[in-house]
């Protein structure tokens, strides 16, 4: 995924959902927004945290404050290791989503959905 800014951006909001497939798609446990800017300075979500740490190793590394003309974000061979996810999150078996969307002055630009099942996620 790729992402070229057009024009320059202060007010950038990330939201975070885990969504839990049960008689349709209902939230599960997290549903986060924080301010992009003041996380990147001051990292102060602990869930937060954890979920950018998970993202972190597949994005360009020069993310600052406000976002510039011309500079692209990029998120490339993403790929999840349930493993680590999971001790960190306690998820039964069943299906789950994570949605991730970036809001620019309150309006939606980006959203980025992912889905996964679990089952017989505990070793004997």
């Amino acid at each position: 995924m790729h992402y070229k800014q057009i024009s320059v951006v202060d007010k950038v909001m990330m939201r975070v959902e885990i969504l839990k497939r049960a008689n349709g798609w209902r939230p599960f446990l997290y549903d986060i927004s924080v301010d992009m800017c003041d996380f990147l300075v001051k990292r102060n979500n602990p869930i937060m945290n954890i979920a950018f740490s998970l993202v972190k190793p597949y994005l360009n590394s020069n993310y600052s404050c406000p976002l510039k003309p011309n500079e692209t974000l990029f998120c490339d061979n993403l790929t999840w290791d349930l493993d680590k996810f999971r001790v960190r999150f306690p998820f039964e078996t069943g299906e789950y989503a994570l949605r991730f969307s970036l809001f620019f002055h309150k309006v939606l630009k980006l959203t980025i959905n992912g889905s996964a099942e679990y089952s017989n996620y505990r070793e004997y």
